[in-house]
């Protein structure tokens, strides 16, 4: 089981946790999500709200032994969300966690749930407990309800300091990032193909809270549609989901909205909203670049997500092509070579992000209008021409449309999907990282004294 799982906790009760985890499961259902929410509270109040008893004891039991949680799921009136229910057996919990002390016995409970979840929703018991450690150590994100009271601000404190102590995080910053997929979508959508694009936006926004060292924690989605069809909406979360499932975040809703005479069938529009997670201490930026850093590419797989108004102007006008004929110089077609997904650098740099002094997700301008970003005011970027080959799409681009060199790098990523800055002796630590991970990388170049300009040498 590799779904994103969302603890819904607090050490005080009264504070709307249960309706807060029943409501969020609900939400993620009807966006088209596959949820299951997980009961552990013994007052059962989740259970009861989504209109099921249990008889007592199999609850506690599947704990105390070990057992497949699988068995005790069971569907509910909502489509899309299941239930793996709790009973008055889950009201010694913290009894048979601190017996058994085996500190994460509910982590491995959670991964034999089976696949296919998008989500799954943890309905916690209050308390700071055993039970809670074992929260803290099986969930991907814990969300803390709050209400206007001293107590219940006094509990998200306790609860801040202790996940900090946990989970080795002691001043944690959230980065968020906003985007689409501009006109990439219109190719897709001329294309009838609908299930990657929204891979394609998780993608590109966790590569923008990448660069600030930041991991992914949840993601929202926003769909609009002149008309809505359901199964094209559900191809399109489809992907969302996928890439959700990806890079290791949380779906946690969205907004899907009907605008009949601002888009007119097929056109469709799609957004999204990342939130990730950094130490303050670990933030990556233009402060850590030294003169002497390298620089070092990792590989694009295509577009990505920039360059589309003028690569489908050249495709339609110069090429005279359309999506489902051939792209010149491969076997597949236009579909085939210009809607690959955008890649996720997230595998690739995780491991070595303690290495990484700076990056640079090259999208819209090129290496010149982002790796500028990555550098401080008194270095320069020098990026070595030579040092990579240009993949043939971005050639067959170039000629058939008659760009000249420096607009095409300003266009497109012609080739280079991120650019990482960390000291030489970490060089091949990263390169190996990425080749580990089917991410292409090499020495691109380095820093020097200078204005803050990126030179081509």
């Amino acid at each position: 089981m590799s779904a994103p799982i969302v603890a819904v906790y607090s050490l005080k009760g009264g504070v709307g946790k249960t309706t807060l985890a029943v409501n969020l499961a609900w939400a993620a259902a009807q966006a088209g999500r596959r949820v299951l929410l997980w009961d552990l509270d013994g007052q059962a109040a989740a259970t009861y709200l989504l209109g099921h008893e249990m008889e007592s004891g199999n609850a506690g039991a599947t704990i105390r032994k070990g057992l497949d949680p699988a068995r005790l799921i069971v569907p509910t009136a909502v489509p899309g969300l299941e239930l793996l229910p709790a009973d008055a057996s889950l009201r010694d919990l913290d009894v048979t966690f601190h017996d058994l002390d085996k500190k994460k016995r509910l982590a491995k409970l959670a991964e034999k749930l089976p696949a296919g979840f998008d989500l799954v929703v943890l309905d916690c018991p209050p308390g700071l407990t055993d039970t809670s450690e074992q929260i803290l150590r099986a969930a991907d994100l814990v969300v803390v309800p709050v209400i206007p009271s001293p107590l219940s601000h006094r509990a998200l404190a306790a609860i801040a300091e202790h996940v900090g102590e946990r989970k080795g995080m002691r001043a944690p910053l959230l980065v968020s990032s906003a985007d689409g997929v501009g006109t990439k979508i219109k190719l897709a959508i001329d294309a009838d193909r609908r299930d990657t694009i929204g891979h394609d936006l998780v993608n590109h926004c966790t590569n923008d809270i990448l660069v600030q060292g930041a991991l992914p924690l949840f993601f929202l989605d926003y769909v609009a549609f002149g008309v809505l069809i359901p199964e094209v909406v559900e191809s399109v979360v489809r992907g969302v989901a996928a890439g959700c499932r990806e890079n290791g975040c949380a779906l946690v809703g969205g907004e899907t909205a009907e605008m009949p005479g601002v888009y007119t069938p097929p056109d469709y529009d799609l957004a999204g909203f990342i939130v990730g997670c950094v130490e303050e201490s670990d933030v990556l930026g233009a402060s850590r670049v030294r003169a002497g850093d390298v620089l070092i590419a990792l590989a694009s797989n295509g577009l990505h997500t920039n360059g589309y108004s003028l690569a489908r102007r050249i495709v339609s006008e110069r090429m005279r092509l359309g999506p489902h004929d051939t792209f010149p110089g491969s076997e597949g077609t236009v579909a085939d070579v210009l809607l690959r997904v955008h890649r996720s650098y997230l595998a690739a740099l995780r491991p070595v992000l303690g290495m990484v002094h700076a990056m640079a997700h090259i999208t819209g301008g090129g290496i010149p209008g982002n790796l500028n970003r990555a550098l401080p005011g008194d270095l320069d970027a020098i990026v070595h021409a030579n040092s990579w080959t240009i993949p043939d799409e971005f050639l067959a681009l170039e000629k058939a449309g008659g760009v000249a060199r420096d607009e095409m790098l300003r266009a497109f990523n012609m080739g280079v999907g991120m650019i990482v800055l960390a000291d030489a002796a970490a060089a091949d630590s990263v390169i190996a990282h990425a080749a580990a991970a089917g991410v292409p990388a090499w020495v691109l170049g380095e820093t020097r004294r200078g204005t803050g300009a990126v030179i081509f040498a």
